[in-house]
């Protein structure tokens, strides 16, 4: 039997805590527990009364980017504990989604895929998206900035096998002179290019001055020379000419839209007027006769994918004033491929060009194709068609037509062959001058460039032209159906 003694000693031991008596709290000796938390296996601790955070995941696990350890983690539930109810845990939110960053891509360059464009924090406005590429451009950039200018000296000589006593080369223009050096082209142009990959209004334009043989053949109704084409300050050979003096505008519209305002380059063909941009020194007819060299106007354009839109309105065929008064339509489309390894072009000029704004309207199609063929082979084909409504023989429609085929083989970084063939119809003897009848031309023009410098090009070819319509002899002083040429120019940059 229990005396009174014993009943207080049972008493006293029912009503000291456990924590007393053992040590349940782990503070000599650490207790580790295993919870199981967001389905990965972690380990927990306590000491002194405080969960420490949990673990890393284990090294076998994937990394859950989406877990993200808040602070000390809470007292593990209760959960599967006898005698204590379970303890429900407030689910954790799942993060939340990345921003998804949009990329424009932008076709004249090498890469196979798009290039994003810069822009900082914020440009999502202009533009409709975020570019997160790198710090960009915002607002208008100073008036100064990117101006520049740049320039030519085109100087060359024509051997011709003839040697016809009124030193033309008959139908050849721009190297026109036989037995004979020639200054080309001094040509200088000042220019502010407008920013067409970023997400601002931009502004810019260009002016050109070109002083040589080449300027009689950019000059401008108006602008160079009179109604009636004869020269306003300019000499019989040598004169100054501005091909281009033009207003850009940029505005980040959609894919983005430039605008010019001036006078400015004719977008059709291939060949160019600035003697750096050909390989060859001579032109062929096409580009003399088939095509305008300039236009004045406005011209806008925009890419849509891989296209290039352009459109405008002209005051008609190298014209600065207008005889007529009556506005023409200059407009192409572009498309190249992503690796720019194929372009094709489809262009038209098209203006009332007689004096009377009654007649029909004039106009000249251009398509031309460019085609990379390996690392060193480049072929391009290009074909024009234009007719003139009564500036044909007995005030007929003339017509003229024809195809330029192109080969050009880099042998290194230094040298590089090429070969041009021509066929060119002049239908009604509207195009050539002193023809007067319908002929055919024909071409064959093989060429090496030298280029030992980035400022330096040696251009050296050997042309063979002949026509294929009997008893019309254009060459040699009017008495030869062919002729020889042997060309060589040197350009200078700076």
């Amino acid at each position: 039997m229990v005396g009174p003694a014993g009943l207080m000693a049972l008493w006293m031991i029912a009503a000291t805590p456990a924590s007393a008596m053992f040590d349940v709290d782990g503070r000599n000796d650490e207790v580790k527990r295993a919870i199981l938390r967001n389905e990965v296996f972690v380990r927990g601790e306590q000491a002194g009364g405080v969960w420490n955070a949990p673990l890393p995941p284990p090294r076998m696990l994937p990394y859950d980017p989406a877990y993200e350890s808040a602070g000390p983690v809470p007292r593990p539930s209760s959960e599967g504990i006898p005698g204590l109810p379970p303890v429900e845990e407030t689910p954790k939110p799942p993060p939340p989604p990345k921003k998804i960053i949009e990329r424009r891509d932008v076709i004249n360059y090498d890469e196979d895929f798009g290039e994003a464009v810069c822009s900082d924090e914020g440009a999502g406005d202009p533009c409709g998206y975020d570019c997160g590429c790198c710090p960009g451009r915002r607002g208008f950039r100073g008036w100064f900035d990117g101006v520049c200018w740049e320039g030519w000296l085109d100087q060359g000589f024509t051997l011709n096998t003839l040697s016809p006593r009124n030193r033309a080369n008959g139908p050849v223009t721009f190297n026109d002179r036989s037995n004979e050096y020639q200054l080309n082209q001094l040509y200088m142009r000042l220019a502010r290019d407008v920013d067409s990959e970023g997400c601002a209004w931009d502004v810019g334009g260009r002016m050109d001055l070109l002083y040589g043989t080449d300027s009689i053949y950019v000059t401008a109704r108006g602008l160079e020379v009179r109604d009636d084409l004869s020269p306003k300050w300019n000499a019989q050979r040598y004169g100054l000419a501005m091909p281009q003096c033009f207003m850009e505008v940029y505005a980040p519209w959609g894919n983005g839209l430039s605008v010019k305002l001036g006078h400015f380059y004719s977008i059709l063909g291939y060949e160019s007027v600035e003697a750096p941009e050909n390989f060859f020194y001579s032109h062929s007819y096409l580009r003399q006769y088939a095509e305008p060299f300039t236009d004045t106007g406005l011209l806008g354009e925009t890419r849509l994918g891989d296209f290039t839109i352009r459109a405008g309105i002209t005051r008609g065929f190298d014209n600065w004033e207008d005889n007529n008064n009556d506005l023409g339509f200059l407009g192409g489309i572009n498309w190249a491929s992503r690796n720019r390894r194929t372009k094709i072009a489809l262009c038209v000029d098209a203006a009332r060009e007689q004096a009377d704004p009654s007649t029909n309207v004039s106009s000249v199609y251009s398509l031309v194709f460019q085609q990379k063929l390996g690392r060193s082979w480049e072929c391009v084909l290009q074909s024009d068609y234009g007719n003139e409504p009564g500036a044909g023989i007995d005030r007929s429609t003339a017509k003229c037509y024809g195809l330029d085929t192109y080969l050009f083989y880099t042998i290194n970084d230094r040298w590089k062959a090429g070969m041009r063939f021509e066929w060119f119809r002049d239908e009604g003897g509207a195009r050539v001058p002193g023809a007067n009848r319908t002929a055919d031309y024909f071409e064959l023009c093989p060429g090496v460039n030298w280029t030992p410098g980035d400022r330096l090009i040696v251009r050296s070819e050997l042309r063979w032209d002949w026509t294929g319509t009997a008893g019309y002899y254009p060459f040699g002083d009017g008495t030869r159906s062919n002729q020889l040429l042997l060309n060589c120019d040197v350009i200078v940059r700076f």
